[in-house]
């Protein structure tokens, strides 16, 4: 039975991929665990954070293992990613990020989470305290995947689950699950929820994704992948 449902699952993969409107941008291959932020300036400058596992002797930590920050730049749209160091001190994956010219805020998710700023794409960090801390948060970190308050959606008289929605003033999008099993919707509306477009159907996942102004959908499974809005 369970070969059963692993090639029944494998087909329908299969399917989707077909069927999918993400533009894959060809580049190198970057190696992290599952992207946990993703920020684009631009359609050039953009980050992509994560975390690694290191083995640690002298760690705290029971299994002797600790997390450590991974965090890429490009500044050309995908093709090309630069790893950025941080101090061997600084423990946890990165949570939320924001990025302006050379300046970068990256917010380390641990116990507490801690905000470091770089003003030098990432050569050298500062660690904010809380104050500061609070109103880059507040601020600066776009994070545009918004809580969901009323999770039912209807179109074309077909009822839908909303669970994700991302905003960009009047763009919206939501990922729904609908009729089949193991199978996301996406729709976008430009007038703020009005009146809505589809934009496809794919095999459900919950990776990481960030929505670019009215233009893009980004999201990184194997590379670095976008989906056009208009």
């Amino acid at each position: 039975m369970n070969r059963v449902w692993l090639f029944l699952t494998i087909i329908l993969i299969n399917i989707s991929c077909e069927n999918t409107k993400w533009e894959n941008i060809k580049g190198e291959d970057i190696k992290f665990g599952t992207p946990e932020a993703i920020y684009f300036e631009n359609l050039n400058n953009g980050l992509i954070g994560s975390y690694r596992l290191e083995e640690n002797p002298k760690s705290t930590n029971f299994d002797k293992i600790d997390i450590k920050p991974v965090l890429y730049f490009t500044k050309d749209g995908g093709k090309k990613w630069t790893l950025l160091k941080f101090n061997e001190n600084i423990t946890g994956g990165v949570k939320n990020l924001f990025l302006s010219n050379d300046t970068i805020y990256c917010q380390i998710d641990y116990n507490p989470s801690t905000i470091y700023k770089s003003t030098n794409l990432g050569m050298t960090w500062n660690k904010l305290d809380y104050k500061k801390s609070k109103i880059i948060e507040k601020n600066a970190f776009r994070n545009n995947r918004y809580e969901i308050k009323n999770h039912d959606f209807i179109f074309k008289n077909e009822k839908y689950y909303i669970k994700e929605r991302y905003e960009f003033e009047k763009t919206k999008v939501i990922i729904c699950y609908g009729k089949e099993s193991l199978t996301n919707y996406f729709f976008v509306s430009h007038d703020n929820g009005q009146n809505w477009t589809f934009l496809q159907e794919e095999y459900g996942s919950n990776r990481q994704k960030f929505l670019y102004k009215n233009q893009y959908l980004y999201s990184y499974e194997s590379n670095l992948q976008r989906l056009k809005l208009k």
